[in-house]
């Protein structure tokens, strides 16, 4: 049983071919591009909410 993702080893003439037309492989593509797309919207999420942190202490500084 191959496992998804790996090539069949030097024996394949292709491996390039044989991995853009293997449809799991195109699955673990297609999953690599949306878990780049949450860590992506989730780092830009902890930018927001460290500025928000940061505007809150500045509000409790009584000299600010």
């Amino acid at each position: 049983m191959d496992f998804v993702g790996r090539g069949r080893g030097f024996a394949d003439s292709d491996p390039t071919g044989t991995a853009a037309l293997d449809p799991r492989r195109s699955q673990i593509r297609r999953a690599a591009r949306r878990a780049v797309q949450l860590i992506e919207e989730a780092e830009a999420t902890l930018e927001e909410a460290s500025g928000v942190i940061a505007n809150g202490y500045l509000r409790l500084d009584p000299e600010e």
